[in-house]
């Protein structure tokens, strides 16, 4: 009796299974029916489906294509599954239906398209497709115009096809004007200055030094920053000294950390020169006194490493017998190893344990009243760090110099610290 309960209860507990996974089959069934009859099935994001549910839902598709051949949804569905199998002839076909079932007049569709020739590099089919869609109102075709320049050009940037890109963001400027009243075009500005650099780098390398300062120069037209600067001044110090020293200083004022003040240096030397073997004294006076100045400048403002020598004067390290830790002691100095004083110097200590900060701290090393002399030491500075124990170590000691503290800090010293080794003395 119990074993015929149990065959019966084990027939129901089937029965509703195999029914609640029809009805769920149904139900799927249904919704994909609906979705594509009414279009909401269109994806505007990713479908990611399965690689054989993919297959049974362009089966479906296709079956439903024939019952309802002028549902335009049905072969944008279509195109989008063959997109992510990554067969684009099948997509580009299934694209072209839905245009041509659409008479033409659907801008995302003409543009999904579009993209998908730009991203197979087939520039020209993009470019014919979007300047070909005559069935559009000059209004729709210009908005179109406007969103696919922008894509066109960015492609073409990344594909470092850099002259047809700015070609491409001359047009993006003119559709955008159409298309906004007071156009914000600054994002088309700095991706064509971007061009322009890129285009002056590949001169540059073609060692075609002319054609980098036009394109450098053009760059200017659209953003002016101190990197274009500097590199004007590097470009034309072989070519126009005057305009070197004139780009020099305008980087100078800017931002003073871009430049190599050694090349500002030579480039004012021989302007100088220059002048004075042309008679031009009174200028070449005026020249002279700048590049004074700026040796001036250059000495109280930057840091550079042959002023300084670090000095390691000693370093111990203390085992605690009865806290888990170690204790390192260092000592050391700066020496001006220059034949002028330093008026401002800062120092910056930084103690790494297997890359991992474990002491920072800033100094003062020099003032205007207390100078560190020519060829002379600084005080010995002493610090004193716990070290975890128990582990590996890898310490290394860094020591940064500025002697202006608005300029990013010099390294100066990097000095490895073998703590096992002092523990053994």
């Amino acid at each position: 009796m119990k074993k015929n309960s149990d065959v019966s209860k084990y027939i129901r507990t089937f029965t509703f299974t195999l029914i609640a996974i029809l009805i769920a089959i149904g139900v799927v069934q249904l919704f994909l029916f609906l979705h594509i009859r009414h279009g909401a099935f269109v994806v505007s994001h990713k479908i990611t489906l399965k690689k054989e549910v993919k297959t049974e839902v362009i089966e479906q598709l296709i079956d439903e294509e024939k019952n309802d051949p002028q549902n335009y949804i049905i072969n944008l569905n279509l195109a989008e599954i063959y997109k992510q199998n990554k067969n684009y002839a099948e997509a580009e076909k299934e694209y072209l239906k839905a245009i041509k079932k659409t008479n033409g007049r659907n801008t995302e569709i003409i543009m999904k398209l579009a993209v998908l020739y730009i991203e197979q590099e087939q520039y020209d089919k993009a470019v014919a497709l979007i300047e070909g869609a005559s069935a559009l109102s000059q209004k729709r075709s210009i908005k179109l115009k406007n969103d696919f320049y922008k894509i066109y050009a960015d492609k073409l940037f990344e594909a470092k096809k850099y002259r047809e890109a700015i070609d491409a963001y001359y047009k993006t400027i003119y559709y955008r004007s159409k298309v906004q009243k007071k156009p914000n075009i600054s994002d088309i500005l700095n991706n064509m200055m971007d061009t322009y650099i890129a285009l002056s780098r590949e001169a540059i390398d073609d060692k075609n030094f002319d054609a980098a300062l036009n394109y450098i120069n053009n760059a200017l037209v659209y953003k002016q920053t101190p990197e274009l600067y500097y590199k004007l001044a590097i470009l034309y110090m072989n070519k126009d000294l005057k305009k070197s020293v004139e780009y020099f200083e305008k980087t100078r004022l800017l931002n003073p950390s871009l430049i190599n003040f050694k090349l500002y240096e030579k480039a004012l030397f021989e302007l100088q020169e220059q002048e004075f073997k042309q008679g031009n004294e009174d200028q070449s006076a005026i020249y002279t006194v700048k590049l004074r100045t700026l040796q001036k400048y250059v000495q109280t403002t930057f840091t550079y490493p042959e002023e300084f020598q670090i000095v390691y004067d000693s370093a111990k390290v203390e085992v605690s017998p009865f806290a888990r830790k170690k204790t390192l002691d260092l000592e050391f100095h700066v020496q001006n190893v220059t034949t002028y004083p330093i008026n401002n110097l800062y120092m910056n200590i930084e103690i790494m344990d297997n890359n991992k900060t474990i002491f920072e701290s800033r100094y003062t090393v020099s003032t205007l009243k207390n100078q560190l002399a020519p060829m002379t030491a600084s005080p010995i500075y002493k610090i004193r760090v716990n070290i975890p124990r128990g582990k590996k170590h890898d310490v290394v000691c860094k020591v940064y110099l500025t002697k202006n503290t608005k300029i990013p800090l010099t390294l100066m010293s990097t000095q490895e610290i073998d703590i096992e080794k002092l523990i053994s003395k």
